[in-house]
């Protein structure tokens, strides 16, 4: 059989009016920079921003106006969060439009509900003191929901908004007043009573709950260069290569590109800002109307189009390359369990796509590892393909044992991830290599969040999504698939270096050896004394099971 051309790893295009609806084709790159870890992801997007002249676009799931800066080009001038930043390049003249994802107060928890709209407080009360109309802010919820038909018949959901009021009234009045000033989804449910308590409105009625959320990391400077990837805008995610912070350890990845595909992400933004914009607006607006006590400031923003937001000519002296937009996207309909109207599941078809055409070798980076399909066709091609070798590393421990025992989504997400393993355990065997991260000198767990798939060192996908039904069928996302031998190579080496502590001879292995090599390294870590192991790879222990005790949906996991 011939061998794939570079062709051969891209998807057929879809040209449509809506922007929700288009994959775009494959376009040449001009350059193409991948970044490992927080710490330096952060600080490239801060030169960046700092050094913009006309346009800024940025989404993320989270994101923390207050964030500390630490790059010297950013600090300058006094500036010291990121607040300071924006506001310092809308004033300079560029248009600065922030993109910024809402939690549902009931699905995700209040805390991350409010730590939204804190942010676009502060955002949109900053812009209208500097008097700054080209600082624009957005913060939408995903329109996907549960019906409140539906929330009724949960056992226990009459319990749910009482539930609520009671971990409010148990703050200080002061934290309370800022939770519920701050929480603008729950000023339906929610009333402000005179002896500032609060209490539910109408014990009678149900609300619909909107598991779905917009997880595209995303940052455009001047139409010449955007950024994607894993980490969130958040002091969390910060980290460096040593992993010796005081929080928890984390691994991460991002890249930078250039060329034709920095306007098919541009046009990505401007579809989902010209959307999520009317949703923000009319949210506000009912929400406003839903309480007499308090208020969210409605910030005006205006409708994008290419016109407004410019592409820079490619530096055509670069070598290009082919690569192509993948994305997640999904929209609201009718449907009683709350799945959505699936638009795009480009990055879940690239990935079986890639994985179809592997020779030698799949390496994966992910948080998760929960699509069923993707266990199946990494088994198919190792049938196909004789001593095809993967390598799968994974965090230790699921996020969602990490804060307490799993509800009844997190159950069946943990059970959908053991089965795929397990799958692929029984069919490959040897070939099949499943590793974690720890650190040597104290065996804590780094928490590998990055989303990374290589093929054959010279297919790699890199972006937002996670490995599960969620994030392949339902959350917004948006990965970047590129077919580059050298950059391809130089991620892989780069990605190693850190998991392997750069092992004699490591650029001399012979891929039919991967998984052997790196079983022997994570093995000697896990019996060795810290002065004695290399890098951070462990063997990862298939040891949480899940169950299924309730009908969810894959999509919510």
């Amino acid at each position: 059989m011939a061998k794939p051309t570079p062709k051969d790893y891209f998807l057929a295009p879809h040209a449509d009016a809506d922007l929700g609806l288009v994959l775009a084709p494959v376009r040449a790159g001009r350059g193409l920079e991948t970044i490992i870890d927080g710490d330096a992801i952060l600080l490239a997007l801060e030169e960046a921003v700092a050094a913009a002249r006309h346009s800024v676009l940025i989404a993320f799931w989270a994101l923390d106006a207050g964030l500390d800066l630490r790059s010297k080009a950013a600090l300058k001038g006094g500036r010291r969060t990121w607040l300071d930043l924006l506001v310092s390049t809308a004033r300079r003249g560029a248009m600065v439009c922030v993109l910024m994802n809402d939690f549902d107060a009931l699905a995700f928890g209040g805390t991350a509900h409010v730590g939204a709209w804190l942010t676009y407080r502060r955002l949109v009360d900053a812009a209208a003191d500097a008097r700054l109309s080209n600082l624009q802010v957005v913060c939408s919820r995903h329109g996907a929901q549960v019906p409140a038909s539906t929330v009724a018949q949960v056992p226990g959901a009459a319990g749910f908004y009482p539930a609520v009021a009671d971990r409010l009234n148990q703050l200080d009045r002061r934290s309370r007043a800022g939770w519920f000033a701050n929480s603008p989804s729950l000023w339906a449910v929610l009333d402000w009573l005179p002896d500032d308590t609060v209490a539910v409105k109408d014990k009678n009625r149900f609300f619909p709950v909107f598991p779905a959320t917009h997880h595209q990391k995303l940052v455009l400077v001047d139409g010449r260069f955007a950024f994607a990837g894993g980490i969130n805008l958040t002091e969390g995610y910060r980290d460096t290569p040593l992993h010796q912070r005081a929080g928890r350890p984390w691994h991460d990845a991002f890249l930078k590109v250039e060329g034709e595909p920095v306007g098919d992400i541009r046009d990505n933004f401007i579809g989902r800002w010209n959307e999520e914009r009317k949703a923000c607006t009319a949210f506000l607006t009912a929400a406003n109307a839903a309480t007499r006590r308090v208020s969210m400031p409605i910030g005006a923003t205006a409708e994008l189009d290419s016109k407004s937001i410019a592409l820079a000519d490619p530096d055509q002296a670069r070598p290009s390359f082919p690569c192509q937009v993948h994305r997640t996207i999904s929209r609201y309909r009718n449907d009683r369990r709350g799945i959505p109207d699936l638009l795009r599941r480009d990055v879940l078809d690239g990935y079986l796509l890639a994985i179809g055409l592997a020779e030698d070798f799949i390496y994966i980076e992910n948080q998760y590892f929960r699509e069923q399909a993707i266990a199946d066709a990494i088994i198919d091609r190792h049938v196909k393909q004789r001593g095809l070798q993967t390598l799968i590393v994974l965090p230790d421990v699921v996020e969602e044992l990490l804060t307490g025992p799993p509800d009844p989504v997190s159950e069946l997400g943990i059970l959908l991830q053991h089965n795929a393993i397990d799958r692929m355990q029984k069919a490959i065997g040897p070939n099949l290599g499943l590793y974690t991260m720890k650190r040597p000198q104290d065996d804590r767990m780094v928490y590998v969040h990055a989303k990374v798939l290589i093929v054959d060192d010279v297919y790699g996908n890199l972006g937002s999504a996670n490995a599960h039904p969620r994030g392949f069928r339902m959350d917004t996302e948006l990965n970047l698939a590129w077919h580059d031998p050298v950059t391809v190579r130089r991620l892989r080496t780069d990605l190693w270096k850190e998991q392997l502590g750069t092992p004699r001879g490591m650029p001399s292995w012979r891929p039919a050896e991967y998984v052997k090599r790196w079983s022997a390294i994570a093995a000697r870590n896990d019996r060795a004394s810290s002065k004695g192991r290399s890098g951070y790879v462990r063997p990862f222990d298939n040891r949480e099971e899940g169950r299924l005790h309730l009908l969810i949906p894959d999509e919510f996991t």
